[in-house]
């Protein structure tokens, strides 16, 4: 009675729950990476693309000795047994891991050679991210890599798991969810040993959508080689659109080395760097305006009636205000020079004059005016907001 009970219990009454066991113990779901979306230049070409990788996974649920596994795995591609153990002991439970990224071809045929040995491996093909243009505008385009703990906190990147590659800096971060596709999938039959015997049902990824820049790739490539071997920042606008051209930044970095985790001795050489090349120059950087603030000060000065543009001062070449001598970019002076004169000349004596008469809250108030002190709200992230001088911060 004992036994036609429990019978009963296991055959009747939990008959759903041992059919889903036995059913995921003979069927596994894979993955299907849905290819991020290509950033074009104005013309169409191609900024930013995908290429297809190899990728080696293991289902630890799958092997009867992990240990023996992780050796002869490690063994086959050349690789540390730390680092594979570590990347299992990060993961989530019951999913496979990726035990190497862009696996090279001598590591796929020697994995297929020994696929009745490591039936717990197998080899996805991933789309991964390509950047034709290396270091050029890298800054601007940014670039991708796993998504971090304190980012899978973040409301903007619920849904997505572990492991999953998101925009970490530039356009890629800016517009991660824009150009992310939707994964799709592969439900494939195995036999009792893990290896796949068929498939049973597949859904396609869908890609990205392809997003297309202001940005010239023939103009950018130029700047970058301007600026070969030195650094500094450069800008190229559309007057009429405000549209960014270009952009570039220097030193950079190759975001193609970001792609599939990048070697923790690379990232601490980067982030050391006294040249800072992490760092967007562009937006990040905050520099003295120089002579192109003259045209600030000459703005503010015509509105509030200080000058007009007939208005002249002497230039000697400096100018003494309180025991201070402040020179002029000419040594030998420009002498008289009206508004028209100073700016064609640059004339630094002409301005002192002009600034000592607007005096800073006037100065501060136009160059809030015009935007100085402020982010220009340009579609990348982590721009800072430069400083505008004034009574109240001096204070």
């Amino acid at each position: 009675v004992a036994l036609v009970v429990q019978f009963w219990n296991l055959q009747v009454l939990r008959a759903r729950h041992f059919r889903e066991l036995a059913e995921n113990n003979r069927s596994r779901l894979v993955t299907v990476a849905a290819p991020r979306g290509a950033l074009l230049d104005r013309e169409g070409r191609v900024l930013v693309g995908n290429r297809p990788s190899f990728n080696v996974v293991l289902v630890p649920e799958h092997a009867s000795d992990i240990d023996r596994v992780v050796s002869r795995l490690a063994a086959t591609l050349g690789s540390g047994e730390a680092q594979i153990r570590e990347r299992i002991a990060r993961r989530q439970p019951l999913r496979p891991v990726v035990v190497k990224n862009d696996a090279s071809l001598a590591d796929v045929a020697a994995l297929e050679a020994r696929r009745k040995e490591l039936p717990e491996v197998s080899i996805d093909v991933v789309p991964l991210r390509s950047y034709p243009l290396a270091a050029a505008a890298a800054h601007a385009l940014g670039r991708v890599g796993e998504i971090t703990e304190r980012q899978l906190e973040l409301a903007e990147f619920r849904g997505l798991a572990p492991g999953s590659l998101v925009g970490q800096a530039g356009i890629e971060a800016r517009y991660n969810r824009d150009l992310m596709g939707r994964d799709g999938f592969r439900r494939v039959i195995v036999n009792s040993r893990g290896v796949e015997v068929t498939e049973a049902e597949r859904l396609a990824p869908e890609d990205g959508p392809s997003l297309t820049l202001g940005i010239d790739a023939s103009l950018q490539r130029a700047m970058d080689g301007a600026f070969e071997g030195r650094a500094g920042s450069a800008v190229a606008l559309d007057p009429q659109t405000g549209e960014i051209l270009a952009m570039t930044s220097t030193p950079a970095y190759d975001p193609n080395e970001f792609t599939t985790g990048i070697d923790p001795a690379l990232w601490a050489s980067l982030a050391r760097d006294p040249e800072t090349p992490l760092m967007n120059r562009v937006i990040q950087g905050t520099y003295a305006p120089g002579s192109t603030f003259k045209i600030v000060a000459a703005t503010a000065a015509l509105e509030e009636g200080v000058v007009t543009p007939s208005t002249a001062f002497y230039c000697p070449g400096y100018l003494a205000v309180y025991n201070t001598v402040f020179r002029c970019n000419a040594a030998g002076g420009h002498g008289v020079v009206d508004l028209r004169r100073a700016i064609a000349a640059s004339c630094n004596v002409y301005f002192y004059q002009v600034g000592i008469r607007l005096e800073i809250g006037r100065l501060a108030k136009w160059g809030k005016i015009m935007g100085l002190g402020a982010p220009t709200g340009v579609d990348l992230p982590h721009e800072a907001s430069g400083l505008m001088p004034s009574p109240e911060w001096k204070l």
